[in-house]
């Protein structure tokens, strides 16, 4: 199982440590330091028995009275103490190829609002429906809005949020299970687009998400910029960013202000909330396949 472990006092930001049977399979260190020595580490420890590790990397210093592998040790102990996170993103991919979504956000305890939405979508020739997660709320109006989205397929996204909110005590033990088992990212092709679907926000306290692995970079510079976007000034920065980026089209929820904002061969769009806590109306949006291009309509919700 491949972990993550974030080291203090040396160059690289987060180690990831796949292990298996009491040994260690694979080590990778990323966000920093010197690659060579990096790769020659790894390349040394992989396929060693973690107890044997253990004493031969503890105590070898570098900088600041530590060093990466004294990091690793450090890691290790840890993982036997109390266990380590996860490093793994829980992805779906969906292969089939849509022409038409309908996706939304920010329910915030509110299923009669979700009730309103879904009617509304369930007219409009959908091919599949999205909730980017915010379903936040009392654990009695979170069993129902759970009810109403597995009834009407709609696809669930992980929102830091929920998780959240399902580790108090007053919530039901098996919304916890529902919710830790739910996908951090969607991959979807949209037409001739390459589509990626996500909640946005804190997505550091989601199980498995590295802003060093897999789409981490794509998605803190959305995040991060999402404000900045509707600013013209920052365009010509961010479009040299976007041309790294792995999809053409970014679906998500960062803030409670629906946004379509076009770049090269680049689509970012944010649904806004169907229940801003702002009291304000809310949002929610169907895309539409046109070609090389989407067609975007966000629909207004009374609240």
């Amino acid at each position: 199982m491949k972990k993550r472990f974030k080291p203090t006092g040396v160059c690289p930001k987060e180690i990831h440590l796949d292990m298996e049977g009491g040994i260690l399979k694979e080590l990778t260190f990323l966000g920093g330091g010197c690659p060579g020595n990096a790769q020659l580490v790894s390349r040394l420890l992989k396929g060693r028995s973690i107890p044997e590790l253990i004493p031969l990397l503890k105590g070898i210093p570098c900088r600041e009275g530590t060093s990466c592998p004294d990091q690793v040790a450090k890691a290790l102990e840890l993982d036997q103490k109390e266990g380590l996170p996860v490093a793994e993103m829980n992805i779906l991919t969906v292969e089939e190829t849509w022409g038409r979504i309908g996706v939304f956000s920010g329910i915030h305890g509110n299923p009669q609002i979700l009730k309103k939405v879904l009617d509304q979508l369930l007219d409009k020739k959908i091919d599949r429906l999205i909730c980017l997660g915010g379903l936040a709320g009392s654990p009695f109006s979170c069993e129902e809005t759970i009810s109403l989205l597995v009834k009407a397929n709609v696809i669930l996204l992980q929102d830091p949020s929920d998780l959240k909110m399902n580790r108090q005590e007053e919530s039901p033990r098996h919304d916890e299970e529902f919710f830790c088992q739910l996908p951090t990212l969607l991959e979807f092709r949209l037409g001739r687009l390459r589509g990626l679907a996500f909640h946005g926000g804190a997505m550091e306290e989601i199980p498995g998400y590295s802003e060093y692995d897999k789409y981490g970079a794509d998605i803190n510079a959305i995040i991060y910029l999402t404000n900045y976007l509707r600013d013209g000034s920052v365009a010509p920065a961010f479009e040299t960013l976007a041309k790294q980026f792995w999809a053409n089209l970014y679906v998500f929820n960062h803030t409670e202000e629906p946004l379509y904002k076009i770049l090269p061969n680049r689509h970012f769009i944010n649904v806004g909330k169907i229940n801003p806590a702002d009291g304000n109306k809310g949002s929610y949006a169907i895309i539409e396949a046109k070609g090389d291009q989407v067609a975007v309509e966000f629909r207004e919700v009374n609240v």
